[in-house]
This record gives C-alpha cells, sequence and structure tokens, in this order.
C-alpha cells in the first residue's frame, strides 16, 4: 500500500489504488490530520489510499466518486460515511467482490452487511469511549440526566443506546449555540442535576461558560466526555467543578505518535493536540500496511451493469479477509484486537476532577480509571458533588386505609396530625433512598383530583398542576386525563379495579328452627291435644266393657294390650311418626278414638312438612344484588361512588360515551341524504347502544366523603362503589360488610409528580429496587395481612345452595336430648334393680346374727290367713284359713297377710304383704325396705314376691323346716333364704310354740 517518490520527493501516484476510503465531511472537520494519516506511513511514503469527502446530501455524487476509482482498480472499500450514504457504497462494493470495511457504529449496519463474508467491522474509539457515561450513571444511581452532544461522536445518528438499559430520567439535546440558552433554562426548570456534555473540547468551552451564570446556584454535576486531550473553560468565572473522561494511552506509544507527526505533517504539533479519532487512523493504517497486498486489482467496466469478476481478486479478497482473522496491535490508547469478526479497540480512559475559577484550573485530581473489561475503578464514593438535603412539599389524600391512616396528635398542648400506612412507609424508604427531606399536607378539598367541566381540576392533581406541591402520594390511579397534566411514577400496586360494598346479609341462624315453622300458640294446642287423646284412649280403655283390660277371655289375638294413661302417651306419640302406634284398642269407642287421632296426626304433618319446605324455599330464593346490573334493576338501595374519586370519572365518562353514540345513531337515522334504502336498513335497529351508565348516573347518589359512604353503608341503605382495595379493607377490618360483583375498569397505583420533573425518574428507581429486594412486598403484608385491625370474621352460609347445618342443628341436639333421657333412665332401672337390692342384702347380713330369734323379733305371727290352691293363685279369692292367735302376741300387733296388686295387674305366680298396726313402741330397730319388717311404732309389711325371691331374702333358714309349717308355695323360699337351720325338727319346735 505504500507509494514510492522520486528523486525530487515528488509522490508518484499511479494509475490504479489498493484502497478508497469515504471520510463524512463532519468527522474531517473535527479531525483536520485525518487524511493525512490515512495517506502517510510513518516513513514518509505514501500509501495507495483514495480520500473521497462525503456529506449526508451526496450519496449519488460519492457513488460516482468511488466507481470512478474502482474502475481504475481497487481492493477494499473503507467506508467512514453517514448512515445515508454507506448502504450505497457498501452494496456496490459487494456486488463488484471488494473487501468493504466499515468504520461506524454496529447500530447502523444492515443485515446484509453483516452476512457478507468479505466484511470486515471496526467499532470506532468513540463508540467504546461512549460506554463510561452508562457506568457513571449506574455507579451514582443518576435518575436525573441530561445528555448535551455535538456531531464529534455521532451521537445525531444514534443518540438513544446511549443509556439504554439504565432506569433514568435523560433528555438528549444537541448543542446549537443558538438554542443553548434555552436549553439551559430547561435545565434549570427540570431540576436536571446531572449533565453530560460528549463533545469536542471548543463546544465545552462554549457550554461551560454559557452555564456558568445562570446554573451557578443550581448545583449541576458536569461530567466531560472528549475525544480532545486538550480541554478549557476560558467562560468559567464562578467556581465550576467538572469531571472529565479522557482517553488515556501509553507514554511511550503517545511520544511516537507525535515526533510522526511533527516529522511528517506539522512540525509545530504537541501533546495537548491529540484527537482520539487521528490517533486511531494512525493505529489502523499501521495494521492494514502488509494485511492488503497490491495485486489482483479490481477493475470494473460500468457502474450499473454487470461486471465479471475474476477468480484471482476472489482469492486476493479472501486472503484479506484472513489476514485480519489474528489482529493484535498495541495502540496508542489501548491494544486493537479482533473480536468476531472485526476489531476493537480497547481504551483505557483517565477520570479527573477539575475546577475552574475565573477561566483557569484552580485544582485538579486523578479520581480513578476506566476500561470497558473492568469498569469504573475510582478512589472515591461518588463522582458527584457533596450537595445540601432538599426539601420538597407533598400533598396526600388522607383517610385512605389502609395505605394511608391521620392520627391526633397533641404536642405541647397543640393539636396537629400524624399520617402512617402503607404509602408513608414506602415514601419514608424512598426519601432515605434520595435523600431528601418533606413535608405532608392535605389538599383542600380531599379530593384526589378530577376533571371538571370547565377544564379545570380538583384535588392533589390541582396542588401539583399549580406547582404548590412536589409529589403526590396515596393510592392514586393512573388514569389517561391525569397524564396529560402530571407524570406518573411506576406503579407500586398492582392494578385494582372497582367493585361494590354493602352491608352483609344477616341470616337467621337458630337451633330450634324447625319449631319457629308454627307459632307458639299452635305448639301448645298441639302439645294440649296430645294429652287430651291420651287421657280419652286410657278412660276409653278403662271403663269400655269390651276392652282387653275388662274382658282378657273374649279374644285369642297374639297381643292384649291394656291402654293405661302412659301407654296412651305412647301410643299417641308413635301413631305420628312412621313406626305406628302399635296394636289398637279392642274397643269401637277405643279405636274411633284411635282413628281420630291417625287423622288428626296426619293432617298435622302434612301442614308441617308444608310450612317448613315453604320457609325454606323462600329464603333460597331470595336474590341479592351481585352485580352493576342488578343495582340499575332496583330502586330500593341508594349506591354511587365519593366525589372527586376515579370511580365517579369512570362512571361520567361512560355516560359521555353513551350519549355520543346516540347522538351518532340519531344523526344517522335522521339524515335527510340517505337514500330510502339506507334508511330502511337503519330502521330495524330500535336502538342499539345500551343506556345502562346513563341509567346508572341519573339514580345515583354521591356522597362527598368516603366516611359518610360507609356509614350509610352500615346503616343497610347503601351501596359503595369504590377502589376495590378500599373496599377490601373495610372487609378486612369490618365483619357486617362484604364485596359483590367482579372488579371492573382496573388501574393501578402510582405516585404522581409535577409534569417534567425528574422526581419521576428518581422515585421510580427506588420503587423497582425495592420492589426486585422484597422490600415492598413486605410492607404490603404488613398493611394487609398482619394489619393489627385484621378481623377474622365468621364464615355466612350460602342459604341458596342449601340449609345450613345452624339451621337444622335442633333436630341433632333432638337426639341428642332423647338419647341422654334414655340413659339416665337406663341408670336408675340398673340400679333399683341390680345395685339397691345387693345393697340391702349386706345390711341384712350385717344385722342377722341369729337364725331362729331373728324371726321371732321380726315376725310376729299374729293372725296369718293363708289360702293354698296349688293349681289356682288368682289374686282376689278369700283365704282359706282363718287368722289365728299368736300366743307371742303381748298386745302389740296384729298381722295379716294379704295379696298384693301391681296397678291394675295381679301378679299371678303370688305375692302377699303382711300388714300390721302398731299399738306400742318398741326399743328394737330392725328395719327392712321392700318386703321387710320394721319393728317400731311405724306399720310394717312384708312383701314376698316369689318363693324363689324368699329364698334369697333368707338365706339362714332351714329349707325342710320351713316347708313344714308354710304353705307349699313358700318352702323353697323360705329354705334359701335361711340355709343355716337344721333339717332335723328345729325350725318345727320353735314354730310350734309361735304357732
Amino acid at each position: 500500500m505504500i507509494k514510492e517518490t522520486n528523486d525530487k520527493g515528488d509522490v508518484l501516484f499511479p494509475e490504479n489504488c489498493v484502497q478508497v476510503t469515504v471520510v463524512d465531511e463532519r468527522l474531517e472537520r473535527h479531525n483536520p490530520s485525518l487524511e493525512e494519516m490515512l495517506v502517510t506511513s510513518p516513513g514518509g511514503a505514501r500509501r495507495s489510499v483514495k480520500v473521497i469527502s462525503s456529506n449526508s446530501t451526496s450519496a449519488i455524487a460519492t457513488f460516482q466518486a468511488v466507481c470512478q476509482e474502482v474502475k481504475n482498480g481497487a481492493l477494499v472499500l473503507l467506508d467512514a460515511s453517514s448512515p445515508s450514504v454507506g448502504p450505497l457504497l457498501r452494496s456496490f462494493a459487494r456486488a463488484n467482490g471488494l473487501v468493504v470495511i466499515t468504520l461506524i457504529d454496529e447500530a447502523l449496519l444492515l443485515p446484509v452487511d453483516t452476512a457478507d463474508e468479505r466484511f470486515i467491522q471496526i467499532e470506532p474509539p468513540g463508540t467504546a469511549m461512549l460506554r463510561i457515561v452508562a457506568d457513571i450513571v449506574r455507579f451514582d444511581n443518576l435518575t436525573n440526566v441530561a445528555i448535551l452532544y455535538d456531531d464529534s461522536f455521532n451521537l445525531h445518528e444514534v443518540p438513544r443506546w446511549l443509556i439504554s438499559g439504565v432506569l433514568s430520567h435523560h433528555l438528549y439535546q444537541a448543542i446549537d449555540r443558538s438554542t443553548l440558552a434555552r436549553v439551559l433554562n430547561d435545565i434549570k426548570e427540570l431540576e436536571i442535576e446531572n449533565v453530560f456534555i460528549v463533545a469536542a473540547s471548543t463546544n465545552v468551552d462554549y457550554v461551560l461558560g454559557q452555564a456558568n451564570a445562570p446554573l451557578h446556584d443550581a448545583a449541576i454535576n458536569w461530567f466531560v466526555v472528549t475525544k480532545d486531550a486538550k480541554m478549557s473553560c476560558d467562560g468559567c468565572v464562578h467556581n465550576t467543578r467538572v469531571v472529565v473522561a479522557e482517553a488515556d494511552g501509553s507514554n511511550e506509544k503517545r511520544q511516537v505518535y507525535v515526533q510522526f507527526v511533527q516529522k511528517e505533517i506539522n512540525s509545530f504539533f504537541q501533546s495537548p493536540d491529540l484527537k482520539v479519532d487521528e490517533v486511531f487512523a494512525y493505529d489502523l493504517m499501521q495494521i492494514f500496511d502488509g494485511r492488503i497486498p497490491e495485486a489482483n486489482f479490481t477493475k470494473i467496466t460500468s457502474c450499473y451493469g454487470d461486471n465479471v469478476i475474476s477468480n484471482e481478486t476472489l482469492l486476493t479478497s479472501d486472503t484479506i479477509i484472513k489476514n485480519f482473522k489474528d489482529v493484535n496491535h498495541e495502540g496508542v490508547y489501548g491494544p486493537i484486537v479482533s473480536v468476531e469478526g472485526g476489531l476493537r479497540q480497547q481504551v483505557r480512559m483517565n477520570i479527573r476532577e477539575v475546577h475552574y475559577s475565573k477561566g483557569t484550573v484552580s485544582a485538579s485530581s486523578m479520581l480513578g480509571v476506566w476500561t470497558e473489561k473492568t469498569g469504573l475503578n475510582v478512589t472515591v464514593s461518588s463522582l458527584t458533588a457533596a450537595k445540601s438535603q432538599k426539601s420538597y412539599k407533598v400533598v396526600v389524600i388522607p383517610s385512605y386505609e389502609p395505605f394511608i391512616y391521620k392520627d391526633k396528635v397533641f404536642d405541647n398542648g397543640t393539636q396537629r396530625y400524624s399520617y402512617r400506612g402503607l404509602c408513608i412507609d414506602l415514601f419514608n424508604e424512598i426519601a432515605s433512598a434520595l435523600n431528601f427531606k418533606y413535608e405532608l399536607y392535605e389538599s383542600e378539598d380531599g379530593y384526589f383530583g378530577a376533571l371538571n367541566e370547565d377544564g379545570t381540576w380538583n384535588g392533589a392533581i390541582k396542588e401539583l398542576i399549580e406547582k404548590h406541591a412536589d409529589i403526590a402520594i396515596g393510592p392514586l390511579s393512573v388514569m389517561s386525563e391525569r397524564e396529560n397534566v402530571v407524570d406518573f411514577t411506576v406503579p407500586y400496586h398492582e392494578p385494582v379495579g372497582l367493585t361494590i360494598l354493602m352491608k352483609k346479609q344477616k341470616f337467621e341462624y337458630i337451633l330450634h328452627k324447625f319449631l319457629k315453622v308454627l307459632e307458639l300458640n299452635v305448639w301448645l294446642v298441639i302439645v294440649a291435644s296430645f294429652f287430651l287423646f291420651s287421657i280419652l284412649m286410657w278412660l276409653f280403655d278403662k271403663f269400655s266393657p269390651f276392652s282387653y283390660q275388662n274382658n282378657p277371655d273374649s279374644s285369642t289375638g297374639p297381643e292384649k294390650r291394656i291402654f293405661t294413661f302412659k301407654e296412651g302417651i305412647w301410643f299417641c306419640m308413635t301413631s305420628l311418626t312412621p313406626q305406628g302406634g302399635g296394636e289398637a284398642p279392642r274397643a269401637i269407642s277405643g279405636r274411633l278414638v284411635a282413628a281420630t287421632w291417625w287423622l288428626y296426626g296426619f293432617l298435622l304433618i302434612a301442614f308441617y312438612t308444608a310450612n317448613l319446605a315453604a320457609t325454606l324455599t323462600v329464603t333460597r330464593l331470595e336474590t341479592p344484588i351481585e352485580s352493576l346490573d342488578d343495582l340499575s334493576k332496583q330502586q330500593s338501595v341508594k349506591y354511587g361512588p365519593v366525589n372527586g374519586t376515579a370511580a365517579l370519572v369512570y362512571f361520567t365518562r361512560m355516560k359521555q360515551i353513551e350519549e355520543d353514540f346516540y347522538r351518532i345513531w340519531k344523526d344517522m337515522s335522521l339524515n335527510d341524504s340517505l337514500s330510502p334504502v339506507a334508511r330502511a336498513k337503519l330502521a330495524v335497529w330500535d336502538y342499539p347502544v345500551s343506556e345502562q351508565f346513563t341509567k346508572l348516573m341519573g339514580r345515583m347518589h354521591v356522597p362527598d366523603t368516603a366516611q359518610e359512604a360507609l356509614r350509610m353503608v352500615k346503616d343497610g341503605e347503601f351501596a359503595f362503589i369504590d377502589d376495590a382495595s378500599r373496599n377490601q379493607y373495610q372487609v378486612l377490618t369490618d365483619c357486617d360488610v362484604e364485596v359483590i360483583g367482579e372488579e371492573f375498569s382496573r388501574k393501578p397505583f402510582a405516585f404522581a409528580v409535577t409534569q417534567g420533573s425528574p422526581l419521576r425518574a428518581q422515585i421510580s428507581n427506588v420503587i423497582l429496587e425495592l420492589s426486585n429486594n422484597r422490600i415492598l412486598e413486605d410492607l404490603t403484608n404488613k398493611w394487609w395481612d398482619s394489619n393489627e385491625l385484621h378481623k377474622d370474621c365468621p364464615r355466612i352460609e350460602n342459604e341458596s345452595d342449601g340449609i345450613s347445618i345452624k339451621n337444622i342443628g335442633g333436630v341433632f341436639l333432638l337426639i341428642a336430648i332423647g338419647t341422654g333421657l334414655s340413659l339416665i333412665a337406663f341408670v336408675c332401672e340398673y340400679y333399683y334393680y341390680r345395685v339397691r337390692p345387693k345393697k340391702q342384702e349386706r345390711l341384712y347380713a350385717m344385722e342377722g346374727n341369729t337364725r331362729l330369734s331373728r324371726i321371732e323379733t321380726e315376725i310376729s305371727l299374729d293372725d296369718i290367713s293363708v289360702q293354698q290352691q296349688p293349681s289356682d293363685r288368682t289374686p282376689g279369692k278369700a283365704l282359706a284359713d282363718p287368722p289365728r292367735k299368736n300366743p307371742l302376741e303381748n298386745g302389740r300387733t296384729h298381722h295379716e297377710l294379704s295379696p298384693v296388686t301391681n296397678g291394675d295387674k295381679t301378679a299371678n305366680n303370688g305375692s302377699y304383704r303382711r300388714k300390721s298396726t302398731s299399738r306400742g313402741h318398741s326399743t328394737s330397730k330392725a328395719e327392712h325396705r321392700n318386703g321387710s319388717v320394721s319393728n317400731g311404732i311405724s306399720n310394717s309389711a312384708f312383701i314376698y314376691d316369689t318363693p324363689k325371691s324368699m329364698a334369697k331374702k333368707y338365706t339362714d333358714l332351714n329349707k325342710d323346716s320351713i316347708s313344714e309349717r308354710f304353705p307349699t308355695m313358700y318352702k323353697e323360699s323360705m329354705s334359701e333364704r335361711f340355709p343355716n337351720l337344721n333339717k332335723n325338727g328345729d325350725v318345727q319346735a320353735a314354730f310350734s310354740e309361735k304357732l
């Protein structure tokens, strides 16, 4: 690529050139020596390079110039042109077999460029240097950034990629000296605190000088990124702090470059005059030397036709591409290496802090270095200047739990209000992260903010528009009309819709609900009739001559039922059950009474069942309000949102839409210009648009405050339409209300700031960080799930799904009561017939120490009348033997043994009672209950149930002795009772005296 010179030093240009270089004129303007760097070799020889200057409006002229050079012969096209020129040139080079090397940003390339096998992309050094801007923004968490640039960094072509992926409120503005004053004023109004100047040193000097006076009190952090080694600030009269990021290279390589420029190009050149692009061109051409051969030039015959490309040309092009696969050149500002089919310089930059005062540098210090691989490596904790803590005025929407609570506080006798809640905790985290103070106050009307008919706003939105407040916090819904006048941060709460809050329906849960079917007087009549028929059954059976009781032998049926009063009660009770009453009375009169009771019971059960079913059905058929449609179809319950809320705005807008649709439809229907056929087609529609929201707004009641709305809800006279979050909180803390229906018109909650304020980006960044760190989630759980006012409300059964256990629990309670009574009866029976007799036997054994004397003491046989009939012992007949005088009688007691009956039925096996009349007092206290003897002044009686029971009671008597003196029916009983008596006549001798 090196051109030879003659003896006089003149450059000898051959007809053809190896490389055609197209350079954008803006790049040449900032780098006056760029062309010399491209064509001059370190030895002073001229390279086979043709440099063509272009601009964005000369695409065709540039193409023709390039085509002419290729006609003469060329191998490589080096493209450093503008985006409007480069695609045409690269397409032409590919079509004719040239190697295409680009020196432009990767974002400006097309897919067809990178797909070409004979393509090499070289990243400009300015692109690598711009990456330091994003690293500084991340390092100091800068959220409000302005970037002022000129065309030295090509940012006019790709301005948006600079800090992409970094959450910040950033402003891009090209440096134009005619509009710079306005731009600086905007920076001040928007309270932007961090300004990056990405420009040539001359423009940096001008911007700093112009901003020195108007932004002196704004505490701006100035950052400068420039390709020039020399920078000044002649207009910096006031003290100005600037953080400068500049390319830094090897001192040895820099010195070699300076010597080259001084010898071959400009003898007055010095180190401060270094420019990154010129230095990079110097390094790049050294890489090209030796890698691009001067042979097999591509020559064409036509710029627009098909040209034949020789195989030798293609082989040469492939060789060039192969030669660039392993580049590793140590450049002045860092090594240039091969990366993914291209070349990239690993730029190293110094970061310095420079203080200007009265146009000169008053202080300078090194802060650190930056490389693309390692990032920032600085010795300070922040690249920004220390500043005083700012203070903001914040407007709140009070009494919107759990987002904001309003509490009264007395401080030294002075009443003031304090605020707490989810929004307050979240905003405290934001203030701590951004290091600012704030003052809370309420909006005058307490509203969120709604657009009035005259175009004005109220509530917190009005405070922001009029700049009385810097920030508005609370559950502000993000709405399109609000976004036109204020800026919203990123949402801190998931989208929330509107729901309906109503008083919870009360269901009467009583265990004896099955008794409530009939009134009390009806139940009393039923109970009275029950006992009346029980008595009638008893009386008719007792006095009727045809009943089983009075005529037992007249029937041979399997069951002979005697109806006592107890049996009458049992019969009437069981007749009302599926079990039935059992055997009916025998007498016709009793059967008529039973039939009457059966018919009465049948009708009674039918009436009860019908009333119970009707009561339960009516309860289940009651349809509650469940949606907006239900609200619009009824008139008993008032409904509506609070004035000034997003809910009211929603209904107002929907009503307006319905009215607009109606007007459009009416205009179409009444349009005289329509043909009869078109009008006939429209006539099939009565009115195609629903008037739901128009009807709702017509009957809507709008309370002024949420407290008024909640009071009306608890009174049961109002359905409150509001944000689902507020309604859900009421359900969370009050068991008397419930949310009905589905959510509609869902919108997220966010904080609002004045339009264009940098606080939007700052606050949004902190909210996202809190969300990623799950701190926002913890705050939400604190004020929702773990709220101290949270109540565990009892579950309400849905009566429409069926009968709940609470309403029929009395039936199961009835079972429990019946089972309990049966257990009590069983215990009493067991005690009376099993446990009690055993206790009496033990007592008897303790008192019975003698055999016969005990009988003499307990039994004084004054007069015994016994009628012994072995074959017939029917009670009620006269005793055969007359009473006999007891020789032991001492004028005290007269005894008689008489039959004992059990109710109306006489025991067939004989049960006798000895009656006695006390005629004197006795000191003996022998006592025997339930068929025992009592000696004393009181009457006593013996009841002998059966012979077997007699033997069990008097176990100490001899069976043979008893059998000789007592009737046959008592032999077994006496012998079992007195088994210790002998059988040799002792009993006979003893009883002979008594008898």
